[in-house]
């Protein structure tokens, strides 16, 4: 797993991450740094669950605290599609069972054997009237943060549509310290998610919920 070249060591890819972070954090127009030092200052930090912050470490939950808020290679697009992905799934269930299936199912995928190491935290899940939202965290083996997000919508005879959307939000993993801040300043790097949303992140959360029947309509980047 490695975000900028696959051929490429876990230690190098470090390096390469934060010297990039460097470079663009002495490049950005002074204006832009204010933005996110007060982008940090003003949001609400997110929090962690217990047993995943236990699952990941202290220096990761920390990290994560405040990169669910302010996700800077999330923001800009065309930057963000070599790492974004999303799909349409049409689900032969309700939609609130659809949500309620992923409440209770997305902690267990911590526990399966072919976790390869990834965590997954369900942060919100909502549904009212005929419409419904969840947000699930994850990290990956070398913890970098993905977000997923899911738009639920009831279509009558027991079926609902989901929308989901895959992103990464740092090009440095959360594994090192202050790594919320370098994301920040490296907001606009360029790096790519080797295909992980498409081959592992989606795959294990329709895994989640329970053995529902889900026809993957269409998939591909976000811009």
């Amino acid at each position: 797993e490695n975000p900028l070249d696959p051929s490429m060591g876990v230690v190098p890819v470090l390096l390469s991450a934060l010297a990039a972070s460097q470079q663009a954090a002495k490049s950005a127009p002074a204006a832009l740094r204010a933005s996110s030092r007060a982008r940090i200052s003003s949001q609400s930090f997110a929090s962690v669950d217990e047993d995943v912050s236990r699952r990941v470490g202290p220096i990761v939950a920390l990290n994560a605290a405040v990169q669910k808020t302010t996700r800077p290679a999330a923001r800009a697009p065309l930057f963000r599609t070599p790492h974004a992905w999303q799909e349409e799934w049409l689900v032969n269930a309700g939609a609130q069972a659809f949500v309620d299936a992923l409440r209770v199912g997305v902690p267990a995928l911590n526990d399966r054997p072919d976790s390869e190491d990834f965590v997954y935290e369900v942060d919100k899940a909502s549904f009212s009237g005929a419409k419904g939202s969840v947000q699930v965290s994850v990290y990956t083996r070398l913890r970098w943060l993905d977000i997923v997000e899911m738009d639920v919508e009831e279509q009558g005879l027991g079926q609902c549509m989901v929308r989901v959307r895959v992103c990464s939000t740092g090009v440095v993993p959360l594994s090192v310290p202050g790594a919320a801040v370098l994301n920040l300043a490296a907001g606009l790097v360029p790096f790519s998610d080797v295909g992980l949303s498409e081959r592992k992140t989606c795959p294990d959360l329709r895994t989640a919920t329970g053995g529902m029947n889900i026809t993957v309509r269409s998939k591909g980047r976000q811009l």
